[in-house]
This record gives C-alpha cells, sequence and structure tokens, in this order.
C-alpha cells in the first residue's frame, strides 16, 4: 500500500462506527487496488454490522426492564469497543503500514465481496 492509499484507509478505520464515512470513502475509492479496496470494506463491514447492533439493541429495549437495561449497557459498550478498536488499526496502518485482518470478517470480505 502506498502512502497516499494509508490516510484514506486509516480514515475508514478510525470512524468506522459511523457507517457513512466507510461508505463515502469506500465509493471514491473503489477502483483502487484491490488491498485497498479490502480494507475499506472490512472497515464497512463491521460498521454495517455495528449499525444492524444499534437496530437489534433498539426492538430489543421495548422489553420493559430486561431489555432497557441489556440495550443500554450494550449498545454503548458496543460503540466504544469498535471506536477503540478502528483508532488502534487505523495508528498501525499510518504508523507502520501494516494491513490488519479482523478475524472473521477479512474471510467473508474475501470469499464473498470481493
Amino acid at each position: 500500500m502506498n502512502e497516499q492509499d494509508k490516510l484514506p484507509v486509516a480514515l475508514s478505520y478510525f470512524f468506522m462506527p459511523l457507517w457513512i464515512v466507510p461508505l463515502i470513502i469506500f465509493l471514491i475509492k473503489k477502483d483502487d487496488s484491490d488491498t485497498v479496496k479490502f480494507l475499506i470494506l472490512q472497515s464497512l463491514t463491521v460498521s454495517v454490522l455495528l449499525l444492524i447492533l444499534w437496530i437489534s439493541l433498539s426492538i430489543f429495549s421495548v422489553i420493559p426492564i430486561l431489555g432497557a437495561l441489556v440495550a443500554f449497557l450494550v449498545g454503548p459498550l458496543a460503540f466504544l469497543a469498535t471506536l477503540v478498536y478502528g483508532i488502534v488499526l487505523g495508528v498501525q496502518i499510518l504508523n507502520k503500514g501494516t494491513e490488519p485482518e479482523i478475524p472473521m470478517i477479512s474471510t467473508f470480505v474475501r470469499n464473498s465481496l470481493m
């Protein structure tokens, strides 16, 4: 991965909890190399999974007491964990130039989306 591609890929990981940012970066960089496309699709897949989790928790929160408690605990924790993980991966991309593979997500992206 060259120096020009590091910043957009890292940004897609930094803003992984916000699905729209990786989507915009993917639409801009979709014609680049397969490595760049793979890394951005990886972060976009995690973003979409987090969005599905948020929607599921919103539906689950309708259940009195237990549903609301689980939704209000799991939702922010999942957001925070994704944010921290995205920042760590983004820093690795910027500093070391590594190409991180997120377990299970990378296999899904390689087999289904590429």
